[in-house]
């Protein structure tokens, strides 16, 4: 295996991070849907690529003051137990210092050990 390089998303990057979302079963996010995520100026993709091939991405969105929302994060299973995962919630957190880190998840022991604590429960309208 190549060395893993991060980078911002772009564009181009569609097939392979959408790849990701259907391999994880979030049929929530259609093609169209995360194309135009990839476009949007509040959001932010890291992906996280092996030899052209992208094997993880976090995306996120920050006011840059007080706060940081991680809206999805995704690695291979190939790619998993291998610090990637931490790897992106570490550049995160290195490129907004200033701000705290939320998301919702389900997947508590993994944010416990990259550092997240449980804050109690969380409401969504939709």
């Amino acid at each position: 295996m190549a060395d893993i390089t991060l980078r911002f998303g772009k564009p181009s990057d569609l097939d392979g991070i959408f790849v990701l979302y259907e391999a994880e079963g979030w049929t929530n996010f259609s093609k169209d849907k995360v194309a135009k995520m990839l476009a949007a100026p509040l959001s932010i993709y890291l992906v996280l690529v092996d030899d052209e091939e992208i094997v993880g991405f976090a995306r996120y969105m920050t006011d840059e003051v007080e706060m940081t929302f991680i809206g999805e994060l995704i690695v291979s299973k190939n790619y998993r137990r291998q610090g990637l995962g931490r790897r992106l919630i570490e550049e995160i957190s290195a490129r907004h210092p200033k701000t705290r880190l939320e998301l919702v998840s389900e997947e508590d022991d993994f944010y416990k050990a990259v550092g997240f604590s449980f804050i109690g429960h969380g409401f969504r309208k939709r």
